[in-house]
């Protein structure tokens, strides 16, 4: 068997396991077998090449949920950006020499489509697309990627917010867009009508202990929003409450969007227990994450955004410097 066989398999197993202990999800709304056939099988459909015959794949991942309830969609979530199942996932690519040019993105999707399994698509964003994410321009018939254009920004100033504690989907984040949601799991649903009320960007996982740091999260918790030049901080409703300690002072936030509070460069967000790091980006670091208006990515913008990738991925990510200028030095001619 081959080795990227044997990571179809623990994930197949994973999955399986995983189904079998949980509450709300059975196996008549997911078939791993067909889970882990779709991954293979839609990875080899999106593989296009770049930089002289190195396969790249999609980074985005929708996982479909026909008929499903929030508390459906949740544990699907929790499943899909689970360190397991990430883990053998990124395996799995890396012993199939597929590359990546960013993280594994999960979006749940329910869909109005009841008594079908659960699916999961990987796609390609195109260049028309405002989003965070890398984009690229490619020539299906001929399976060649011919071009990459850096994530693009909604807003001329950036900022990073880092983790100092917890356990979040990413430990760091760009802000790019006018509002950033802060909070537990990525999709907040109504549990009366199942409506989407909205997504987190910086994210904190679900974890079993209701004293954990992560459990002090609210699911709508707090927001970030790009007005007037500067960054505002706003809680929107959290259970723990929002804080910014700044040097020696501690400012708290009334609840519930009542009032924000500029954010200034070194201040400590505090989110019920979690501490999360607030830095305006220079004008300089900024060209090299994203684009605006969008351009070709150059090689510098692509080795400086490589020293940012998750570690753990690394043989995943890797893309030569000289590599990526014979590329672009060929498209420019």
């Amino acid at each position: 068997m081959a080795s990227n066989d044997s990571q179809l398999m623990a994930l197949q197993e994973f999955l399986s396991e995983t189904i079998k202990a949980n509450y709300y999800l059975s196996f008549d709304d997911l078939n791993p077998e067909q889970v882990v056939e779709q991954i293979a099988q839609q990875l080899l459909e999106n593989r296009f090449e770049w930089l002289d015959n190195t396969i790249y794949i999609p980074n985005l991942l929708t996982v479909l949920a026909p008929g499903s309830t929030p508390d459906k969609i949740e544990e699907l979530e929790v499943i899909f950006n689970s360190v397991v199942f990430m883990k053998y996932l990124y395996e799995y690519m890396t012993e199939s020499n597929y590359k990546l040019f960013d993280f594994v993105k999960v979006e749940v999707e329910p869909i109005a489509q009841p008594h079908q399994h659960i699916s999961l698509k990987f796609f390609w964003p195109s260049p028309e697309e405002v989003r965070e994410d890398f984009t690229v321009l490619l020539n299906k018939q001929e399976g060649k990627i011919l071009q990459v254009f850096a994530p693009k920004s909604e807003i001329p100033l950036l900022a990073r917010l880092s983790a100092l504690n917890g356990e979040p989907y990413r430990v760091d984040y760009v802000v790019t867009k006018q509002v950033t949601y802060l909070g537990r799991l990525r999709n907040v649903t109504d549990r009366e009508t199942s409506h989407m009320i909205r997504r987190n960007d910086f994210i904190f996982a679900r974890h079993p202990d209701p004293m954990s740091i992560n459990s002090s999260v609210s699911r709508l918790h707090a927001k970030i929003v790009y007005e007037e030049g500067r960054f505002a901080l706003y809680d929107t409703g959290s259970a723990n409450g929002t804080s910014i300690i700044r040097q020696e002072e501690t400012i708290d936030l009334p609840r519930a969007e009542i009032s924000g509070q500029y954010l200034e460069n070194g201040d400590l967000i505090v989110l019920g227990s979690a501490q999360v790091k607030f830095n305006l980006i220079s004008p300089q670091e900024a060209s090299s994450l994203v684009s605006m208006p969008p351009e070709k990515l150059d090689s510098d913008d692509a080795d400086k955004h490589q020293d940012n990738l998750y570690k753990g991925a690394d043989d995943t990510f890797s893309m030569s410097r000289q590599d990526l200028l014979k590329s672009l030095n060929s498209q420019e001619n």
